[in-house]
């Protein structure tokens, strides 16, 4: 078995370094790109002049909000499922994986759990009944309605742009997985 020098050990290790930020920087790009698209969408609604507009603004988006974070939910849940399939695959290759690959894969289940927990905290705020919390906030103040609003736009932005940052990090995984198997295929 050969020994490989020092420098070579080095430059890989150093290579492992540059694609996993690579990656992880084109995971963050796509997320931001994606919650940007949410916000500047609400930007392009207008501004909120009063309650009244608000409160009809929430009523209208909690029965897509709520799809979408059910949807995200699941999502997350079946690819932190199939990662466990991954690494199941990968002790099983002849060949060893990289240490960035395993990285990889725990930064794919942190951000996958915490969008799970963000989906759940979507849905248990469009799970309030919101017609009778308007009408209460009518009374206390046209501020709260607003800031339920902006909140749930600002969480349904997070909980996007999350879900399609852990895919495009799953894509780099996958990637990674099939460059130990089959090292000469090219992308």
């Amino acid at each position: 078995m050969a020994v490989e020098s020092p420098v070579k050990e080095d430059e890989a290790k150093e290579r492992e370094r540059r694609i996993l930020f690579v990656g992880a920087k084109a995971a963050a790009i796509a997320g931001v790109v994606v919650g940007g698209v949410v916000v500047g969408s609400q930007f392009l609604i207008g501004t909120l002049y009063s309650g009244a507009q608000a409160r009809q603004l929430v009523l209208a988006m909690a029965s897509p909000v709520g799809t979408l974070a059910t949807a995200i939910l699941s999502g997350s849940a079946g690819i932190l499922a199939l990662m466990l399939t991954m690494l199941s695959l990968s002790r099983n290759l002849n060949q060893d994986l990289s240490g960035a690959f395993y990285i990889r894969i725990q930064r794919i289940a942190l951000i996958a759990i915490v969008d799970m927990v963000a989906a759940i905290t979507l849905m248990l705020m469009l799970s309030t009944p919101i017609q009778e919390a308007s009408r209460q906030a009518e009374q206390a103040g046209e501020l709260q309605v607003k800031l339920t609003y902006y909140f749930l736009v600002s969480l349904t932005a997070l909980v996007s742009g999350l879900f399609v940052a852990v895919i495009v990090m799953l894509y780099n995984a996958v990637q990674a997985v099939i460059q130990a198997v089959a090292p000469n295929s090219s992308p």
